[in-house]
């Protein structure tokens, strides 16, 4: 294949055509049927292809099916012209490989040279044609075929990637081909195994069990098959590594053997020999903040760090759990904040990140926007590592706390038997203690899912408990912010006042500001109360919480419906579709999605996604959609609902 740097022009088939020449002028031609010409032209061997095969897959057996080739043709030329990369003759067309550079057919030189990874995941998530809508029925069969290569192909590159990143212990690249693989096949077990072995290197043990669970649903939900025996002795290989104390360990207690109401955790400035009087005021600022925004995730037992870090301070009865350390350093125009969190049982690094930012002259916006941050990507860290301890336990042996913890992962599975279970560990929780706020606030949120999904018999009497859940859990704690945003939420989507909802928001993010679900369900209520524009905002606004979430589809599928109402379908299209992707078992993820789908005239899509739904929801219509959506303020509940039609989705 050509290098890239020595053609003329470059040609894109992964997402949507596009042709560019080699000073960056975009040449790609405007009608579909003309770059659908160019794709196939291009994957046909030495890149020629014959006039009358083109003509019968793309116009069929029209009478002026050879005309229409002829205009395609002519667009191309005219788009093209000065290139001499295109040319015909009463036969045959041709692309000149020699001097195009065509990314599907130079994928290894691209996965060789890319400076970043991320742009090899972002390939891969596109897809042959994915963004394109050509309608010949040869050539959408022709398509899936050359998608089912093209996907083979990639595979093929990345799995070859893989082992020779593994062999010389490249560990950053081999992470990254290994999330490539699984975006192309996310039941790829080697891709898995090769994350597994990569957390564990590090010493994240809790991260390398996580991406096993990972594995291990997605393999039951796809395929009905369990891991294969080579990932289950890994994963006994690695839990081998967690539950082995380092040598001299003798912490006093085990994690694993007393009941636990709470995470206990310790926030530390620590300061380098080099910082200045400044750089410590700053520091010590920040862990005091953030200090303060951990104490407001109500299931954290927020810790005085001077016994861990102060020489000859009088112990604590029990270290805390999990301890947080910050190292600031300070250069002309930006901040560097080092954090590492601790597992105090295991003695090890959970998690480590840098972040850097601008040093503007508002220090309390940068302490404040930096504070809220870290408690968002903290509280899921300790709440994954909290699980994944749990998990280790017999069920009898738990907490109410624990039990909460075990529901978490369950809830957000999605399957019936997941989501039923959920609320039979729950409703223990409850049993366990009846006078803990959050299991009354997670019993809430699972009746929120449970009425989204369509699985409430009786929504009367369900509205009557989540009611009583909501006020009960605010008694027991008016400051449980996930109590409020669940109560904001039920107001919207059930109540359908949105004014109410939207205080209730308010009301809870002033409490919790570093909480994804409240952000979450405020952006859903602006939407539904047309102001979608507003609600964009405010997801931009969260996306440091809720993008690195273990259930991020959750929260793409808000910015799927907000796309959607503000007028962007092909986001809301590619945002929707990751959403899907991610949990197949989410229905609101494809409401949004297939009505985009429906306006951008992608049907084929539309109806492939709305045959899933229907195996999800079988009495999904527009008659269910306007009986039991929010109604939707301004144009939004047309504009929707012509969508859906659009789409294809029956009354």
């Amino acid at each position: 294949m050509v290098a890239a740097g020595s053609t003329a022009a470059r040609l894109r088939l992964l997402g949507r055509v596009r042709i560019e020449a080699a000073d960056g002028r975009d040449v790609t031609p405007r009608s579909a049927k003309a770059r659908g010409l160019l794709a196939y032209i291009a994957l046909s061997p030495a890149g020629i292809a014959p006039r009358a095969k083109l003509a019968g897959l793309l116009w069929g057996e029209s009478m002026t099916a050879m005309a229409s080739l002829r205009q395609a043709v002519k667009e191309i030329r005219n788009a093209t012209v000065g290139l001499e990369v295109f040319a015909a003759d009463h036969h045959s067309l041709r692309l000149d490989l020699e001097r195009v550079w065509v990314d599907v057919l130079a994928f290894d030189e691209l996965v060789e040279q890319a400076p970043d990874i991320a742009h090899i995941q972002a390939a891969c998530a596109r897809g042959l044609l994915e963004d394109e809508t050509i309608r010949a029925e040869g050539f959408e069969d022709w398509l899936v075929v050359e998608q089912t290569r093209c996907r083979q192909h990639l595979v093929h590159v990345l799995e070859d990637r893989l082992a020779r990143a593994l062999g010389r212990a490249a560990r950053d690249l081999a992470v990254g081909y290994a999330e490539a693989l699984l975006v192309l096949d996310p039941v790829h077990e080697q891709a898995h195994r090769a994350l597994m072995r990569c957390h564990a290197d590090t010493g994240d043990v809790a991260g390398a069990i996580r991406r096993y669970e990972v594995c291990r649903t997605v393999l039951a939900r796809e395929l009905e098959l369990a891991p294969s025996i080579e990932t289950e002795s890994l994963l006994q290989e690695i839990r081998g590594l967690a539950v082995t104390p380092p040598p001299g360990f003798a912490p006093g207690r085990a994690l694993s053997e007393r009941p636990k109401s709470s995470a206990s955790i310790a926030v530390a400035y620590y300061a380098a020999p080099m910082n200045d009087a400044v750089d410590q005021t700053l520091g010590m600022a920040l862990a005091g903040r953030l200090r303060e925004a951990l104490s407001r995730v109500r299931w954290f037992s927020v810790r005085d760090p001077d016994a861990l870090i102060l020489p000859g301070a009088p112990q604590e009865p029990e270290p805390a759990d999990y301890d947080v350390r910050i190292g600031l350093l300070r250069g002309n125009r930006q901040v560097r904040l080092l954090v590492e969190l601790r597992s105090i049982e295991l003695q090890r690094i959970l998690w480590a990140e840098h972040c850097d930012r601008p040093l503007g002259d508002d220090l309390f916006d940068l302490v404040d926007g930096l504070a809220v941050a870290l408690a968002g990507r903290i509280d899921r860290e300790v709440q994954l590592a909290e699980i994944t301890r749990v998990r280790r336990k017999p069920i009898e042996t738990l907490s109410a706390y624990e039990r909460v913890l075990r529901a978490i992962p369950l809830i957000f599975e999605l399957t019936p038997e997941a989501f039923a279970e959920a609320g039979r560990m729950l409703q223990d929780a409850q049993a366990a203690d009846p006078h803990d706020a959050s299991v009354y606030a997670w019993r809430a949120f699972w009746y929120s899912i449970n009425f989204g999904q369509d699985w409430v018999s009786d929504l009367d009497a369900a509205k009557a408990e989540v009611d009583f859940l909501v006020r009960r859990s605010i008694e027991l704690d008016p400051r449980n912010a996930l109590a409020l945003s669940v109560a904001g939420h039920i107001a919207a989507y059930l109540d359908h006042d949105y004014e109410r909802a939207l205080h209730l928001f308010d009301s809870s993010l002033k409490l919790d500001p570093s909480s994804a679900y409240a952000w979450d369900s405020s952006a859903v209520a602006l939407s539904y109360a047309g102001r979608a524009d507003e609600a964009l905002r405010r997801i931009g606004d969260s996306a440091e919480l809720w993008q690195q979430h273990p259930d991020a589809y959750y929260f793409r599928t808000t910015a799927c419906i907000a796309l959607l109402l503000a007028g962007k379908p092909d986001e809301a299209i590619a945002v929707g579709r990751q959403a899907v992707r991610e949990n197949p078992n989410f229905q609101a993820s494809y409401r949004p999605l297939i009505a985009s789908l429906g306006l951008t005239g992608r049907l084929v899509e539309a109806e492939r996604y709305l045959r899933d739904l229907r195996r999800l929801h079988p009495d999904f219509g527009i008659g269910w959609f306007k009986e039991n959506y929010p109604p939707l303020h301004g144009e939004g509940q047309e504009h929707y609902i012509d969508g859906l039609r659009k789409a294809g989705v029956r009354q």
